[in-house]
């Protein structure tokens, strides 16, 4: 958790693929409120090894986590920074935009990333 009171750092989490106009718009919210910090992984680079490790790592320093859920599962690093937000015992808030909005070609082609990601849609994790 940050030590300064008068900000709240925020973690932006999602695929980016099926979910950057939703990212751009929650960070231009982010940076019009005074007491938000923005933090996401358009700021870490590459390569992507160390970036999950730096994404995990920020996670945990973050006052609040937001997780958005599309049409794909990618990775798993959203995964993976909800679970590190609720080990650190970060507040957790969840966008989860509706299947019927979601294009065919901004979905997981995989059966395995498919199912994976209805798992955590579902809320077996959430």
């Amino acid at each position: 958790m940050s030590t300064d009171r008068a900000r709240i750092r925020v973690f932006i989490s999602s695929t980016w693929l099926d979910l950057r106009a939703e990212r751009e718009a929650v960070e231009k919210i982010i940076h019009r409120m005074r007491t938000l910090d923005y933090s996401g992984m358009e700021y870490f680079g590459q390569p992507q090894r160390e970036c999950a490790r730096r994404q995990l790592a920020e996670v945990a320093g973050c006052d609040l986590y937001v997780g958005l859920l599309a049409g794909r599962f990618g990775s798993g690093i959203t995964e993976a920074e909800y679970r590190a937000a609720r080990k650190a015992d970060i507040p957790c808030l969840f966008y989860l935009k509706d299947e019927a909005r979601i294009a065919e070609d901004q979905r997981d082609t995989s059966p395995e990333a498919r199912a994976q990601l209805k798992a955590f849609r579902a809320g077996s994790h959430l």
